[in-house]
Order: structure tokens, then sequence, then C-alpha cells
């Protein structure tokens, strides 16, 4: 009887069960107090073995916020004309240079108009009927793909806007006739470079995939660290979730971070998707983590605290499972007391929990944690 209740006290799963669930609320609360929203304990298993982060531009690692530096005018285009029009489609869209061009439009005596039949286009731009005429407005690949030509100093001009790392919205007739373009400009974060710099020093690939000209692309990637192969620019939505599932294919774990609605299924295919809380609804739903301000460090803390974490749920296992293998047997042959055995199992669930709160200690402002 003796040894038969040692081994039901000493088998008892406390340990065990403890193992995990205590590390994984322990870090999501320490996570939560530094604006980092974790979804539950796969998003932390996925942070720890990430090997790749994709970074979304606009927004991400620039503020987003959009600036009309110039206006460049196709032959007999009047520049209040093509404000208003801009003005006026951007006004029903939600990306993040809509506010922009809207704010610029708004600057002119004319009143914004109507638009009906307004058509997002994915990575592209848009599309709607003012009056009874349909325009797009969008990036030069849109206008490519509908046939326009930018000819004479007008192609000139948007070449060399292309060339100083500006972002070009194009506004044309669907009719044929092309109008303009607005050339806008966007500041990088102050925090992105170092966002960056902490992610390569924990030895991982840090990628920017943007739906911008390459010139803008490049220019923004390399201010901020990022090698030049691993800049790629001109990519629609389905294009950087392909693009994800090439790396994943090759065995990588991969993280991509986003704030639009853009972005979304690009977070969704990813192994960990990382969405600011100051992007779209729809974003933040796709993430697994959720980073409550717009800082791009976070993503770098987060899978700080994440591969803290794992190794913590190791070292319950290792405990557990040794207390186990090493009590069990003795509880059988009759070497143990039940009281012991009691004493033992309960001291055995405290160093669990102990060892999981050693993760109040780890730090997150920095590369190094203090276990």
């Amino acid at each position: 009887l003796r040894p038969a209740i040692a081994v039901l006290v000493v088998a008892c799963p406390c340990a065990l069960g403890l193992a995990t669930p205590i590390a994984i609320v322990v870090a999501t609360g320490l996570g939560a107090r530094r604006g980092i929203l974790i979804k539950g304990g796969e998003a932390i298993e996925a942070a720890a073995q990430i090997t790749d982060v994709i970074f979304d531009k606009t927004g991400t690692l620039t503020d987003g916020s959009f600036r009309a530096q110039e206006v460049l005018l196709a032959p007999n285009a009047d520049r209040e004309e093509l404000l208003n029009l801009a003005g006026s489609l951007e006004a029903c869209s939600e990306h993040a240079l809509a506010k922009g061009v809207v704010k610029e439009a708004q600057k002119s005596t004319l009143q914004l108009r109507k638009v009906d039949n307004f058509e997002p286009l994915p990575g592209r731009g848009l599309k709607g009927v003012i009056g009874k005429r349909s325009y797009l407005l969008g990036s030069r690949s849109l206008i490519a793909e509908r046939g326009y030509k930018l000819k004479g100093d007008f192609g000139n001009r948007v070449d060399a806007a292309e060339t100083a790392g500006a972002t070009l919205i194009f506004l044309a007739e669907e009719s044929g006739n092309l109008i303009g373009a607005i050339v806008m400009t966007d500041r990088i974060k102050e925090t992105t470079m170092p966002a960056i710099t902490e992610l390569q020093a924990q030895g991982i690939n840090v990628h920017l995939l943007s739906g911008d000209n390459p010139a803008a692309a490049q220019a923004v990637g390399r201010h901020c660290g990022i090698k030049a192969d691993h800049i790629h620019a001109l990519l629609q939505s389905e294009e950087k979730v392909n693009f994800i599932r090439q790396l994943r294919g090759k065995g990588r774990c991969v993280a991509a971070v986003g704030d639009g609605i853009n972005d979304a299924p690009t977070l969704a295919a990813a192994d960990v998707g990382f969405a600011l809380g100051s992007g779209a609804d729809i974003a933040i739903e796709s993430g697994q983590i959720v980073l409550v301000s717009s800082d791009a460090r976070g993503v770098s803390r987060a899978i700080q605290l994440s591969r803290a974490t794992t190794r913590i749920i190791l070292w319950n296992l290792v405990w557990a499972f040794g207390f186990n293998i090493v009590m069990i047997p003795m509880a059988f042959f009759d070497r143990l007391n039940p009281t012991l055995g009691v004493t033992t199992m309960a001291i055995s669930s405290l160093l669990v929990v102990l060892n999981s709160l050693r993760l109040i200690r780890v730090r997150l402002d920095d590369n190094s944690a203090k276990k």
C-alpha cells in the first residue's frame, strides 16, 4: 500500500502540466506591458524560430505621412483640376498616400466631388467615375499596364522624381488621356534603423517588399541598412505572398510586418504576422502579434521574448520529466516515503513556477537578456 500511495503522489502531473502554460502566461503579460500583444502560445513558439523578417515600406518603415512635393502636368492639363480629381478619388481610399493627396487638394478653392463606382485596385491604385468620366489613379505600373505613354519633358521629369526616391501617383482618364502625376514624399521613422540593426544583430535576414517604384524602395532600404539584394519593388500583394511561400519552401521561418489593408494577405501567409496597432483593423486581425505602437523595434523584442520563453519552457519540461523519471522508480520499489513524496512533488511544481517567473527579468530594450 505504501509504495502504491508514493507512486500516485509523485506521479501527479502538476509540474508537467504547469511547464508550458505558466511560462506563456508570464510572457504574454510581460509583452503586454511593453506594448506587444501576443495571440497565444503558437505565436510565441513560431516567433522563437524566425530566420527572416519581411517589412512593408509605407507606414511600416516610414511614417506614412505623405506630403505633395510637386505636381507634374501632362500637356494641356490644369493643376487645380488634377488635384481636385485626385483628391476626390483618394477621399474614398484608406491608403496612406490618400491623406496626403486629399490634404493638398483641399488647399484649392474647389470642393471635392462625388465619386461613383469607386473600385480599389490592390497594390496598384484605384478607379472611379466623376461626372460622366471614368478616371484611373495609381502607380506607374498601373498606367503602363493600361497603355499610357510618358513622353517628352513630362516623362523626363517623372524619371527624375523617381530617381530621387519619390513616390508618384498618376491620374488619367480611362478613355486614354493622361492628366499628370503628383510627387509624394515620406519620412523614414526614427526608430526604423535601430529596429533593423537589432534584428540583424540577432542573425535574422531582413527583407523589404514594396509596391513602390524601385528607386524609392532602394532609397529607403539603403538608408535603413537593408542589403540591396533583399530589397524588392513593384510587388503586388499576391507577389509578396509568393515570395514568402518561396522562403518557407526553403525551410525558413518567416515573419511579416505591416500596417495596411494591402498587408493583410502577407501577414496571413507568414509563419508570424506582426501588425502595427496604428494600422488597419484587417491587418491587426491577420497578425498573430500586434505592436500597440508603430515602433518597429517591437519586432526584435517580441522575438527576443519568444526565444527566452522557449528556453524557460524547455528547462521546465526537463525538470518535470527528470523528476518523474527519478522519483517514480524510487516510489515503486518502496525507496520513497509517501510523506517525502508529497513534499518533493510540491517543491517540483514550485520550482517550475519560479523558473517561469524568471522571464520577468528579461530585458527587452536591448539585445541582452538578464536571466
